[in-house]
């Protein structure tokens, strides 16, 4: 426990962590900011206004089929009333921005995972911290484990208490500049596991950071691989396997699937490698589920993690 404490106060102390903690409130606060002076609650006016516009725009648009005096009498047939809605102002419909809010939220808390938990053991590889600390601490697991352990508990907590003030942002939203309609309990139960899975993907980004980053002993290494993995993993795949060879379901081979098919429960793809050759042809639908990506992510974090657990207990720390 007081070797937990230590390495909780040591990465709370961090300046990095700190700055980007700041970073990442100020990026919410100003994506809240535009939200709320970009939106407000729909009044009797506004829905006045609305209608005398769309009424305007319709006698506009058929007044447009008389020609030189002559009336086309398909056209009144043809243009339909212009609907009121379109014209109204924006409003915060939470119904409709909860989800992608969310998500955005957990992008951001990703990208905080992924900066902190490579810097966190990497900057103390590279400024001598690590073979300092197993002067006196020689049990090389444990102290890892405590690293890791420290990392995790504490990216939970950002994102637990940021997650509830976010959520309390919305709702506030909603209340001042829009309206709850539509909004069920189950709406709301599915909000909140969509925010759950954001944290194992947090958590497990977090995670895959810490691991290469201890391995290669350098905060650069994790940067390094995140590059690789967008460079061959996302960029190579999709012109190697999609323009220049005609694999079936390629997207299997490209990580975002699965962290896309995690989120949203599932995601779903036509596979059109058969209808290359001319022709006749109709694409298959095929399907990713989060248990695919679950799988995926357990295989990850077990190999990434078991060999920085090995490499660390393992090589010369000198």
């Amino acid at each position: 426990m007081n070797l937990l404490k230590a390495e909780w106060n040591r990465l709370a102390s961090r300046r990095f962590t700190r700055l980007t903690l700041l970073l990442l409130v100020a990026g919410l606060l100003l994506i809240a900011a535009g939200l709320f002076f970009s939106h407000h609650r729909l009044t009797d006016a506004d829905w006045a206004q609305a209608r005398e516009r769309a009424a305007a725009s319709t006698a506009e648009m058929r007044a447009q089929c008389t020609q030189g005096g002559v009336q086309n009498d398909a056209c009144d047939t043809k243009i339909e009333a212009a609907d009121p809605r379109w014209f109204l102002p924006a409003t915060f419909d939470f119904k409709g921005y909860a989800e992608p809010l969310v998500m955005v939220f957990g992008g951001l808390l990703c990208l905080y995972a992924f900066l902190v938990g490579s810097s966190f053991i990497g900057a103390e590889w590279s400024s001598g911290g690590v073979a300092n600390l197993l002067l006196w601490r020689p049990r090389r697991a444990p102290t890892l484990l405590g690293k890791y352990v420290a990392l995790i508990t504490g990216l939970t907590g950002v994102f637990v208490v940021l997650g509830a003030a976010w959520a309390g942002i919305m709702v506030l939203l909603a209340q001042f500049g829009g309206t709850f309609d539509g909004v069920t309990p189950g709406f709301v139960a599915s909000i909140a596991l969509t925010g759950l899975r954001m944290l194992v993907l947090t958590l497990l980004i977090g995670t895959v950071a810490f691991a290469v980053a201890s391995i290669g002993r350098r905060t650069a290494a994790a940067l390094g691989a995140a590059i690789g993995v967008i460079l061959v993993g996302e960029v190579g795949v999709r012109i190697l396997f999609e323009g220049l060879f005609t694999v079936s379901r390629y997207e299997r081979f490209v990580p975002s699937s699965y962290a896309g098919a995690w989120v949203g429960k599932e995601m779903r793809f036509m596979d059109v490698a058969g209808c290359r050759g001319g022709g006749s042809c109709v694409p298959v639908e095929w399907t990713l589920t989060m248990n695919d990506s679950a799988v995926v992510f357990a295989v990850v974090l077990v190999v990434t993690l078991g060999a920085a657990f090995w490499t660390f207990t393992r090589r010369d720390v000198t």
